[in-house]
């Protein structure tokens, strides 16, 4: 097509480049299309939900010139027929035309992760005459990526041999309970953690953690022991431990709503009948120390804010601790035990007894109804230490982390 000197030129401006005066000259609509495309490649892409691809850049007019532009469409099914190209989805991103023959690429984003998707390209020219749909390829996109550990929920050791489930996949925990999770779909469903194959308690129950996948996230999994209890009382550890550890008075009963370590404890001095009670008690509360291999309670002598803190009524019923209050989402922010006065040198003993059934109240233990135990209630304890059972219940409340949901877990 010749143009009068000095005429202007149909796209409104002047180019200097090869492809924008290939499209410049094409001033007279034609039906010619863009050459049918050949793409070359399909593979998973480095990232979830990701396609890396290549194909043919083809011409305006068959292989002749420089295409207007590209369109890339992707679909769960086929893209055969027009129908299908229609309804398939636009990806954004598409590389501007190379000159025909180039090869030109692009990673197709957003799409679900760990799915077969087909994917269709296309050229178009100035008039808008498409390339035919020449073939359609596949690949499936990059799927998510978890993995975490494995940890006994008393001693906070790894579980070897462990095993994870999502979905359908199942993995082993190695030796360090570690485990990996691949090519994972975008889901919501149970991770489910046991270390038995059949059904049955082994030495641990098992538990099924709610969970969205999450690209690489690190996931904490605790297994709960099946401790071989001393008392009668209940019928297994799991059931003791329910027991034991459920809050009442909020909402998240059966949640490990805990205090953090170290709780802060401002023992009060008071002596009454030659007994320091300050010097008892924080001997009381250092003998949980042993119990949990860390520091449990920070001691300090002036008033606070936050944490649990003593004071001694006279004529007082019984000793008692309460939370004063909580956080907006339910955990301890201020707790108070009071103390009979009722104590003397001979008797401080007693009062160190009883120290320690309070503050175990602090850690989160309920009564027991067994009067082997220290945490017996409705009557004075008729022991001055803590059994096995309630030092295995302590140590798993404390090596939980804080909002594990101890209803979660199952005998088999």
């Amino acid at each position: 097509m010749h143009r009068p000197q000095g005429a202007p030129s149909p796209l409104g401006t002047a180019h200097s480049n090869d492809a924008a005066s290939a499209r410049a000259n094409s001033e007279i609509p034609d039906a010619i299309p863009p050459g049918a495309i050949d793409i070359i490649l399909a593979q998973t892409g480095a990232n979830p939900g990701e396609v890396d691809m290549q194909w043919i850049a083809v011409g305006r007019d068959g292989m002749t010139g420089v295409a207007s532009q590209y369109r890339v469409r992707t679909l769960p099914t086929p893209i055969l027929t027009e129908q299908d190209w229609a309804r398939a989805s636009e990806r954004p991103g598409v590389p501007s035309p190379a000159d025909a023959g180039s090869v030109m690429s692009m990673t197709l984003t957003g799409l679900q992760p760990a799915r077969t998707t087909y994917v269709a390209v296309r050229a178009e020219d100035d008039f808008g005459n498409q390339s035919p749909l020449f073939e359609t390829v596949s690949a499936v996109t990059r799927g998510m990526y978890i993995s975490g550990i494995v940890l006994d929920a008393r001693t906070g050791s790894p579980v070897p041999g462990a095993l994870v489930s999502f979905g359908l996949e199942t993995v082993t925990a190695d030796g360090a309970g570690q485990w990996e999770l691949f090519e994972l779909g975008a889901a919501t469903g149970d991770i489910v953690v046991r270390d038995e194959i059949g059904a049955g308690v082994g030495a641990y129950y098992d538990y099924k953690l709610p969970y969205t996948v999450v690209h690489d996230d690190d996931v904490e999994l605790f297994l709960l022991p099946n401790v071989a209890l001393q008392t009668t009382t209940f019928t297994d550890f799991l059931t003791w431990y329910r027991h034991m550890s459920d809050a009442a008075g909020n909402p998240y009963g059966a949640e490990t709503r805990r205090w953090q370590l170290p709780i802060t404890l401002y023992v009060r001095a008071f002596n009454k009948n030659g007994l320091d009670y300050r010097a008892a008690i924080e001997s009381a509360a250092g003998d949980f120390n042993d119990i949990l291999g860390v520091n449990v309670f920070n001691v300090v002598t002036t008033g606070l804010s936050n944490g649990v803190e003593t004071v001694y009524v006279d004529d007082l019923p019984q000793d008692n601790y309460g939370v004063e209050e909580w956080t907006s989402d339910w955990y301890p922010r201020r707790g108070l035990i009071e103390f009979r006065t009722v104590y003397s040198a001979p008797t401080q003993w007693v009062l160190e007894t009883v120290a320690r059934h309070e503050l175990g109240h602090v850690l989160g233990m309920n009564h027991s109804t067994d009067w082997a135990h220290l945490m017996v209630g409705g009557v004075a304890p008729q022991v001055q230490h803590f059994s096995e059972d309630e030092v295995a219940v302590i140590q798993c409340r404390y090596h939980l982390p804080r909002g594990w949901d101890n209803r979660r877990y199952e005998r088999e």
